[in-house]
């Protein structure tokens, strides 16, 4: 009889065992470090709260030199990044658009300034990256060429200007996790002085640009 008892407890025991295994839901894997994930091309659309470019207007054909500070969103773009087996990160990409910049003669005189069908292409570089110990975040720094296509309106026409090189911008990266597993990234940096002088009827100067997304 304690034999019949014993058998038929240890089934149950069985049975609760092979109920609880059957419910229990696999480990999740252990979290890939930014490091990780970037071992791979990780690929970036723009357009996050906070990316902007600034830069400096001033017409060089008005007596008085005036001078506007311009501050412009980036609405759309794409970046693209990888670690490469260094560690150092690779700025596959980096591409956006900018709304036009529009100044009128009161604030720019003697004619104000309109450019349009601005386009901004950084070129591809490596850049020098310190990681921290566990991987989940880095700095990277480098120096950087920017071309910069664009057109002019005037008396309402738009007249397509030579695409500008922009030598020795420097920039910094920060990468980190994002909140939903995957990657962060800021870019910013900038170039001081003088950036474009077209034609000698205007200057721009002083770059400063932020750009903020994640995967």
């Amino acid at each position: 009889m304690w034999t019949k008892m014993l058998s038929c407890t240890s089934l149950g025991v069985l049975v609760l065992l092979a109920a609880a295994c059957g419910d229990s839901q696999p480990a999740p894997d252990p979290q890939h470090s930014t490091r990780e994930l970037l071992g791979a091309t990780v690929e970036f659309t723009l357009g996050q709260p906070g990316s902007a470019l600034a830069i400096t207007a001033r017409r060089l054909d008005g007596a008085d030199a005036a001078t506007h500070r311009i501050a412009l969103p980036v609405p759309a773009g794409s970046l693209a990044l990888r670690a490469g087996a260094d560690g150092d990160l690779r700025l596959e990409q980096l591409e956006f658009e900018l709304d036009d910049i529009v100044i009128d003669a009161e604030d720019l005189p003697p004619a104000g300034l309109h450019l349009t069908d601005l386009r901004v292409t950084v070129d591809t570089d490596i850049a020098e990256t310190s990681w921290s110990a566990d991987g989940t975040a880095a700095v990277a720094a480098l120096t950087a060429s920017v071309t910069l296509e664009w057109a002019l309106v005037s008396a309402g026409r738009v007249l397509p200007l030579a695409p500008q090189q922009i030598t020795a911008v420097d920039l910094q990266i920060e990468v980190g996790p994002a909140g939903d597993g995957g990657v962060s990234v800021t870019l910013r940096g900038g170039h001081s002085g003088t950036v474009l002088r077209p034609a000698g009827t205007f200057e721009l100067s002083d770059l400063v640009v932020e750009i903020n997304a994640s995967n």
